[in-house]
């Protein structure tokens, strides 16, 4: 499955993740807060594993549907939104992987800037899922006019 394969990188570095992360904050003398960050870190990874894979699942449910329409019509206006709607996905999938990739990470944290950092690697991770979800929805929009078109040249509305 191709969503096994782009999410396994991010799996594999979590496992190794908890270890360096007690390592790296042995800095913090507050035990609650160290506590606080190395569950943050691996809570983060497992957000953006969900995330990736929700997008994931749209984006297949969005590659059969252009299947079917494929092999519905030989129209040339229609096989040029197929196209269109092809790359649009690509260019999701692509997106997607390069997310997955991403591991949100609070490694040099003390008793004083933990909550800044936690703060700013939240930030992050939203504006980077949103910019996949920017290319998730346009996907969509471009799968959605190929649907369109094969109506419109089966005279449908």
């Amino acid at each position: 499955m191709i969503l096994g394969t782009m999410i396994m990188p991010v799996v594999a570095g979590a496992v190794g993740e908890r270890a360096a992360v007690k390592a790296v904050n042995q800095n913090m003398r507050d035990e609650k807060k160290k506590s606080v960050v190395v569950r943050f870190n691996l809570r983060m990874t497992e957000m953006n594993q969900k995330a990736m894979r929700v997008f994931g699942e749209r984006l297949e449910k969005m590659r059969k549907a252009v299947d079917r329409v494929s092999d519905a019509t030989s129209d040339q206006t229609v096989r040029e939104a197929i196209i269109e709607a092809r790359a649009a996905i690509a260019q999701a999938q692509e997106a997607i992987n390069t997310q997955a990739d991403k591991v949100y990470v609070v490694d040099t944290a003390t008793d004083a800037t933990a909550g800044y950092l936690v703060r700013g690697r939240i930030a992050a991770m939203k504006r980077d899922i949103l910019e996949v979800r920017k290319t998730v929805i346009e996907a969509r929009h471009t799968t959605v006019e190929a649907m369109k078109a094969l109506a419109a040249s089966r005279g449908g509305s």
